[in-house]
């Protein structure tokens, strides 16, 4: 199922978005057509149960907000933490590290099949093999 912000764009868990009402920003935690409101315990509280709005979790706030008062935004616009873009920064360094390994390992994949093909002793049939016997 996909789910959009409020310009109709495409979110992901993962994604950045900004609520435009405080400017606040965060990461998205979860997507949910129906959030789970356990241990919530305020009377006063709706019951989401059956609705078909889409809702959000954002981690900063540790708040769920509507998906049409979200906006997505980039990575640099998110107002992160200097810890914060490093942990991203190291994030994609090790993402590239393992696409290079796996990339090196097909490659060695390849030229082993391509060595035991040439190893193996070729095997040559009779000019008599295909004849019955009986």
């Amino acid at each position: 199922m996909k789910f959009v912000d409020r310009r109709g764009k495409i979110i992901k868990e993962g994604d950045y978005v900004r609520y435009d009402n405080t400017g606040t920003t965060g990461k998205i935690v979860e997507i949910s057509q129906n959030p789970s409101l356990k241990g919530n315990d305020n009377k006063n509280s709706r019951n989401l149960e059956g609705s078909d709005l889409t809702w959000v979790h954002v981690d900063k706030t540790e708040l769920w907000y509507l998906s049409n008062v979200l906006e997505l935004i980039s990575v640099e616009d998110a107002n992160l933490s200097k810890f914060e873009q490093s942990q991203i920064e190291n994030n994609n360094d090790n993402k590239k590290d393992d696409e290079k390994d796996e990339d090196d390992y097909k490659t060695d994949m390849v030229e082993e099949l391509k060595q035991q093909m040439k190893d193996q002793d070729s095997t040559e049939l009779a000019s008599n093999a295909g004849e019955g016997g009986g």
